[in-house]
C-alpha cells in the first residue's frame, strides 16, 4: 500500500514538472504576440495556465462537458461595399489577383470572412473583397480592433501572406528611409535580380537578407557604395551565361552571389582585372551547382593568365 502511494506520490512530481516545463515553453512560445500586439499580458497568463501539451490520445474523454466559451470573433455580413477601403498606401498586399479567383468563388462562394480594423480597413483579403464585389457577394468580415499598421504587418508575416517586396513598399510608405533607397534600387536596376540587390544593400553580412528586410531592420547606410557595387554588376549586362546563351550572365542570381561574396570577402579584389579576364574568355562565365562552387570558377577566370591570388569565399 505504502509502495502504491510512493509510486503515485513520484508519478504526480513528474507529471508537475512535465506541465512546468510545458507552461514555460508556452509562455516563451507566446511573448512575440504580447510584443505585437496580438494578445495581452493578462491572455498570455490565462492562456499558460490552460496549456495542456499532452497527447490527444492520452487524455479522457468520456465525461465532456459543454465549454466556458466567449463570442470573439463575430462573423458579419454586408453588401455595402463602399463601406470598406485599403490600408494607407503601401500597406496593403497588392491587389493583383482576385479576378483569378473569381470562377472558382462563383462555383463555391463559401470562403473565409475577410479582416478589418475599427475603420474597416482591410488586414487581410482584399483580393478576395475584390473578387466578391466582383460577383455581387455579400461582404463577410471580422473586426479586430486596435488593429494598426505594425499589427497588420504582423498578422500578414505570420500567415505568409505578403512578398518580400510588399513588405519592402509597406516600410517605404511609412518613410523608412532605407526601404526607399531599396525601392530605388529596384527601379534604378531592374535587370538585376532583386535577391542580389538585397545582397548588396545588407553588405554581404546577412545570412537570410529576406529576414532581414521583412522585419523592418533593413539598415542600409550610404546609398553611393551600394549604387557601385550595382554598377561593377551591370557591367556583365551584356555578357551572355555560357551555358544558355539566349540568357544574361547577371540574370543568374546565383552567379551574382559568387561575385559579390568574392567582392566582399576580398579587400583587395579588383573588378577590372575580372572583367578584362571575363571579356577575353567568355566561356568562364555561367553559374555552377552552388554558389561556392561558382566562386571557384570565377576565382579560376580571375587567375587567367595572371599571378595567381588565393580568393576568399
Amino acid at each position: 500500500m505504502e509502495t502504491k502511494k510512493q509510486e503515485k506520490s513520484g508519478l504526480s512530481v513528474v507529471m508537475s514538472a512535465a506541465v512546468a516545463a510545458h507552461q514555460h515553453k508556452v509562455r516563451q512560445l507566446l511573448q512575440g504576440a504580447v510584443d505585437g500586439g496580438f494578445i495581452t499580458q493578462a491572455e498570455l497568463e490565462r492562456c499558460v495556465e490552460n496549456a495542456d501539451g499532452s497527447r490527444w490520445g492520452d487524455t479522457d474523454h468520456s465525461r465532456r462537458n459543454r465549454p466556458e466559451a466567449v463570442n470573439v470573433d463575430v462573423v458579419w455580413s454586408t453588401y455595402d461595399y463602399n463601406a470598406f477601403s485599403l490600408m494607407d498606401e503601401g500597406l496593403n498586399r497588392g491587389v493583383d489577383h482576385w479576378l483569378t479567383i473569381v470562377k472558382s468563388m462563383a462555383r463555391c462562394p463559401m470562403m473565409s470572412p475577410i479582416i478589418v480594423n475599427d475603420k474597416l480597413e482591410i488586414i487581410d483579403g482584399q483580393n478576395r473583397f475584390f473578387a466578391r464585389r466582383y460577383l455581387g457577394l455579400p461582404i463577410e468580415y471580422i473586426v479586430r480592433s486596435g488593429y494598426g499598421v505594425v499589427q497588420a504587418r504582423n498578422y500578414n508575416t505570420s500567415h505568409k501572406n505578403w512578398t518580400k517586396s510588399d513588405f519592402v513598399s509597406s516600410y517605404s510608405a511609412e518613410g523608412v528611409e532605407s526601404y526607399v533607397l531599396l525601392e530605388q534600387l529596384y527601379l534604378k536596376f531592374p535587370r538585376l535580380p532583386k535577391s542580389v540587390i538585397d545582397v548588396v544593400a545588407t553588405k554581404g553580412v546577412a545570412s537570410n537578407p529576406n529576414q532581414v528586410i521583412q522585419s523592418g531592420q533593413l539598415e542600409m547606410g550610404a546609398f553611393g557604395p551600394i549604387e557601385v557595387v550595382c554598377n561593377l554588376l551591370m557591367e556583365y549586362a551584356l555578357s551572355p551565361n555560357y551555358l544558355n546563351p539566349s540568357r544574361m550572365i547577371i540574370e543568374s542570381p546565383k552567379w551574382c552571389r559568387a561575385w559579390l561574396t568574392i567582392y566582399f570577402n576580398n579587400p583587395d579584389f579588383d573588378p577590372k582585372r575580372l572583367r578584362r579576364n571575363a571579356i577575353a574568355n567568355p566561356s568562364y562565365l555561367y553559374p555552377s551547382a552552388t554558389v561556392k562552387d561558382t566562386c571557384e570558377i570565377i576565382e579560376k577566370l580571375y587567375n587567367r593568365r595572371c599571378q595567381p591570388v588565393k580568393l576568399k569565399y
